[in-house]
């Protein structure tokens, strides 16, 4: 997710796969509705727009050559998407609830990290990437479990690894759970 932090975004020349258009996608509506805001935003929601454009010209363009294989793998990086929007606004919406219980607001909690209203905005949208002095910080001043701060999501490069090195290990008493990427004993 971090290749899609707002910093970062006019950097990204192509997306490579069917998670990156998906996270495109939905940080571009994000985008869309923040611009109204931050007219400045309009310039990374546009160079956005063109590398799904770009994308789906080169991978969905002609019927004819979409796969099985392709339709499964876009539905797979739409639920990990779907996951990452579903984690992103349970945490925004447990930091205002816990604000709402102190009497603050989400500018006075960019006050107290040292943000502006609007990259507070961001951070809590997820545009940006909460950093982990952030995070600890919501978690002291707030009292929210860290749980429910930091996404546990790993990507597929990540899990591909793990499972290729977990064979190394070579452990009779153990085995991965393929869901969570939990060991577990046996």
């Amino acid at each position: 997710m971090e290749k899609f932090d707002l910093d970062n975004i006019l950097k990204i020349v192509s997306l490579d796969n069917e998670l990156e258009l998906n996270r495109a996608s939905e940080l571009q509506l994000k985008l869309r509705v923040m611009a109204k805001k931050n007219p400045e935003l309009s310039i990374q929601r546009t160079h956005l727009r063109e590398l799904i454009k770009k994308y789906e010209a080169n991978y969905w363009d002609d019927i004819n050559e979409i796969t099985g294989r392709q339709i499964a793998l876009s539905d797979i990086a739409e639920e990990i998407a779907q996951n990452e929007r579903i984690f992103l606004t349970a945490r925004k919406e447990l930091i205002r609830s816990e604000l709402k219980k102190l009497n603050l607001n989400q500018q006075d909690l960019g006050i107290l990290l040292g943000h502006t209203k609007s990259y507070m905005s961001e951070l809590l949208n997820g545009v940006r990437t909460l950093s982990m002095i952030d995070i600890i910080s919501i978690h002291k001043l707030l009292n929210v479990e860290l749980k429910f701060l930091i996404p546990t999501f790993l990507n597929d490069e990540k899990r591909a690894m793990l499972n290729q090195n977990f064979k190394k290990l070579k452990r009779s008493n153990l085995t991965i759970n393929k869901k969570g990427l939990e060991l577990e004993a046996i």
